[in-house]
């Protein structure tokens, strides 16, 4: 048996490739811009030379000897007639050029200068600080060399460089300017000695600054840019290969007029065509150079832009895939189905597959679901024997497969009740825009969601569409499970508060349920609380409830005892005017503050002090509740929802004519310079900040005036605002008073004609009347000027969303990379891959925010139950002992 020698990769080094080296990776020398020959074969010393590689099935490579699919590639080079600036790295041979004696070739700095510098470098490398080591290098030696003229070594005078874009360099000597060909740019760099190099960030061995200049080219392999046959039959060769026959041509005829001495002016001009084609080669967006096209005028794709950006190989390819198993649909609401569980259509339960293993304990089942085959639900499109051997179960071969299934195959089997998949909606800008979630396999053609989870995945039923992904192993799915699956993500991560929760229409059905006044007839809370999904342990309190009603005389319960039936019977909480005893709510109304998603205290309290899957059944009971009741209850809202008297409109006019003649005493003040300054503050600052002030208060006085004596507390609109669910109430303040201040990026609306907004103003006249403020409300209706100051903002804001997005979507970008590699250890350190420490302590404080109430911890309550559970323990073994010393006295 042949020994196995294991090698373990010491490291990895970057460098520029020589010529040599070019030469010596390379299986062939291309000479010719011919592809094929006249029998369509590739021909030899071309571009598709098949000793690079071949794609066609059939064909083995001239070099490895493996059929296509298996031989990698190998590359070619081509012998340039003349060096050509390799356009990537223009920056670094002007810094060269700029840096170094064109005479001697030492950099332009003295020994001592060196000497410092390397042990700098040194220190640096040692430290491996290379992100400081780049930047101290271009900081401080180049552009300490830049500065000087005359070489400290061989004290030669350097002419000025110039650099013009794309890449030319030009020299002045004697008051003349003349071109720099690559040639002489590359004779200068060969002169830096290996000592100075190391200066400049260079490495002999790896990184020759010459190399910059190519003298050789490399082709890449035939795999890398293959050709495709159309349905004409005629081939159609990749952008890279069409970009390489022109630089051969190109070449070909540039060492033809060199051998036969044509012209300098001709050379030069294929020269500069070379040096065009080799650039857009590797960049084909170069400033100031025009783009290779094709006939048909679309744009070249080179190799930086099939490495680069969201299309290119890299994010596209590597580090993002297109995926089996997933699917994609509409979403839709279903409050029946438990909060972390999806709905899934049955055509796509028939499409996506859960493999599954064959053992003696399952062989039955597997079978019977195979003999459906794919059509029939639920069953399984394909089977994968012990050899790994894949064969599609079809309606006529189903009978056989089934007979030859045996333990240790695999059955991939149609999507069931109860298998995990992961949901996501994009795009996904948090941890928790991808959650575990169970399949219900549901009629219909969407996939259904609970309302309830929508707060984190932002989602809305007008057309959004989410995604589902089948994992597709054990350690897949248990980490599916373990990790992702919902009632692990209630807490959001960013302030501890609970993210799900109760929705618009559940939060004013629970408001009205828990009224003091509701009372509702046994058989219909009977009703609604059996709608509501109630377990034994609510229907055996719902029992309790109607006994009690019974023995006071009552035939109803009250909607308090209603919403009772689903808490917790040991729950005693107090928040605010809220008080819940023994699991009864006795004093208090819920509103959003207690079950709303992202701010209710009492599922929070429950999630906290009972479990995840006791809040998350609570969670969707109550949920249930509120909208069964309001769908008992009904409630609406219309525009006789805002009908207030004559005269409320009366007082309301008074608070704005009163506010007018403030502010117009402030105007003249300001005018006559007589307002009282403020430190930090022009008098114009003042006076606008006083007059917003005066306008404000206004708006308050008017919308207290409203609420408190006018509008009507039973209406649908001012139940929705009241309780948090939908809207607030200072939305009903700009309907019935005025809308207030318009404000424009902080300030008021200032821009417009010279000296006034608009042209209707008076020239030079600076009150708010005239630069935003709105007198008007929506009943009345607005003032044409009036609804320009209102649509100014509102498309500020537009313009806003749609740049912040982009502008955001960068910034994370960048942030999330800069942090992927700090860890949080178990000494509660953050370190980086190398194992530096970034905090001595996670987060400053040592706090998971999601593990906290708000970012704080009560302490008071841990102690408390710390306490108790000794207190527990002691009393468990006390009576323990008791037991045992009494059951001594017996014997």
């Amino acid at each position: 048996m042949t020994e196995i020698t294991t090698k373990k990769i010491g490291g990895i080094i970057y460098s520029i490739a020589s010529p040599d080296l070019i030469r010596k990776i390379s299986a062939v020398k291309i000479i010719v811009p011919e592809l094929y020959d006249e029998d369509g074969a590739p021909v030899r010393g071309g571009l598709m030379d098949p000793r690079m590689g071949v794609i066609e099935p059939g064909q083995v490579c001239e070099t490895c000897g493996k059929p296509a699919g298996r031989c990698p590639g190998h590359f070619g080079y081509i012998e340039l007639a003349r060096p050509v600036i390799h356009i990537l790295y223009v920056s670094t041979i002007k810094d060269l050029l700029s840096a170094v004696c064109h005479n001697c070739g030492r950099v332009k700095l003295t020994e001592e200068e060196i000497k410092k510098i390397k042990s700098r470098i040194d220190k640096l490398r040692k430290q491996k600080r290379w992100s400081r080591l780049s930047k101290f290098v271009k900081k401080y030696v180049y552009s300490r060399a830049k500065k000087r003229s005359t070489c400290p070594h061989c004290n030669y005078t350097n002419p000025k460089i110039e650099f013009n874009k794309p890449y030319y360099f030009f020299i002045e000597e004697g008051g003349l300017k003349r071109k720099m060909y690559p040639l002489e740019i590359r004779s200068i760099l060969e002169k830096i000695p290996d000592g100075d190099l190391y200066v400049l960030g260079f490495h002999p061995t790896y990184s020759r600054p010459e190399w910059l200049i190519l003298t050789v080219l490399p082709v890449p392999p035939v795999t890398v840019r293959p050709s495709i046959v159309l349905e004409s039959g005629e081939r159609a060769e990749d952008d890279l290969t069409h970009k390489l026959v022109d630089i051969v041509r190109t070449n070909q005829r540039l060492k033809e007029v060199i051998t036969t001495g044509a012209p300098q002016v001709v050379v030069e001009q294929l020269y500069d065509l070379l040096q065009y084609h080799v650039s857009t080669y590797f960049y084909n967006n170069v400033a100031g150079l025009p783009k290779a096209i094709h006939r048909s005028g679309k744009p070249i794709k080179s190799i930086v832009e099939r490495l680069i950006g969201k299309e290119g190989i890299i994010r596209y390819n590597l580090l993002g895939k297109r995926l089996n198993n997933s699917g994609r649909a509409v979403i839709s609401p279903d409050t029946k189905i438990r909060m972390n569980e999806i709905g899934v259509p049955y055509e796509v339960a028939k499409v996506l597959t859960v493999p599954e293993r064959v053992t003696e304990y399952n062989i039955e089942w597997l079978r019977k679901l195979v003999l459906n085959g794919p059509d029939k639900y639920p069953g399984a499109n394909y089977v994968e024997n012990t050899e790994g051997k894949r064969l599609a179960i079809t309606n006529d071969n189903k009978e056989t497969v089934a007979s030859l299934l045996k333990p240790g195959w695999i059955v991939e089997r149609h999507l069931m009740d109860g298998d995990i998949v992961i949901f996501g909606r994009y795009p996904s800008l948090h941890r928790m825009s991808w959650f575990g979630h169970y399949v219900r396999v549901l009629p219909g053609k969407t996939f259904r969601i609970h309302p309830g989870v929508c707060t984190p995945y932002n989602a809305d039923f007008d057309g959004d569409e989410m995604n589902i992904y089948v994992p597709q192993t054990e350690e897949s799915r248990a980490e599916a499970i373990l990790l992702m699956e919902l009632s692990n993500h209630m807490i959001t991560p960013r302030y501890g508060e609970l993210i799900m929760g109760g929705i618009q229409e559940v939060v004013t059905g629970i408001y009205l349920l828990t009224q003091d006044d509701t009372k509702i007839p046994i058989n219909q809370a009977v009703d609604i609380v059996y709608k509501s999904n109630a377990d034994e342990e609510g229907l055996e309190r719902l029992e309790d409830f109607i006994n009690r009603a019974k023995s006071e005389g009552r035939d109803y319960l009250t909607g308090k005892e209603v919403f009772s039936v689903f808490l917790p019977k040991d729950l005693s909480l107090t928040i605010k005017d809220v008080k819940i005893v023994n699991g009864e709510l006795k004093e208090g109304v819920i509103s959003s503050e207690m079950i709303k998603s992202e701010k209710g205290k009492l599922f929070l309290y429950i999630y906290n002090y009972y479990g995840k899957e006791k809040a998350l059944k609570v969670i969707e009971r109550i949920f249930l509740l509120g909208i069964c009741y309001q769908y008992l209850h009904g409630i609406t809202c219309g525009i006789g929802d805002f009908d207030i008297p004559k005269e409320a409109k009366e007082e309301i006019d008074r608070i704005i004519e009163e506010a007018k003649k403030e502010i117009d005493v402030l105007y003249e003040k300001y005018k006559k310079g007589e307002l009282e300054g403020v430190v930090g503050r022009s008098l114009r600052d003042v006076y606008v900040d006083l007059s917003q002030k005066k306008i404000a208060d206004a708006l308050t006085a008017a919308g207290s005036l409203l609420i408190k004596k006018y509008i009507r507390k039973d209406t649908g609109t001012y139940i929705m605002a009241y309780t948090g669910a939908r809207g607030k109430l200072t939305d009903v303040y700009q309907i019935l008073g005025f809308l207030g201040q318009q404000a424009f990026r902080g300030g008021l609306v200032e821009f417009g004609y010279s000296g006034r907004n608009l042209s209707i103003f008076k020239k030079g006249y600076d009150h708010p009347i005239v630069k935003g403020w709105v007198t008007s409300n929506f009943s009345k209706g607005l003032k044409p000027w009036e609804m320009f100051f209102h649509a100014i903002p509102g498309r500020d804001a537009l313009m806003d969303v749609a740049i912040r997005t982009s502008k955001s979507g960068y910034l994370y970008r960048r942030l999330s990379h800069s942090i992927y590699e700090l860890i949080a250890f178990d000494d509660l350190t953050v370190r980086d891959s190398k194992g530096r420490i970034i905090q001595f302590i996670y987060g400053g404080d040592g706090m998971f925010p999601q593990k906290t109430e708000s970012g704080t911890l009560d302490l008071e309550f841990i102690v408390n139950e710390v306490l108790k559970g000794l207190s527990d323990k002691k009393d468990k073994d006390g009576s323990s002992k008791k037991t045992k010393r009494t059951g001594r006295r017996k014997k």
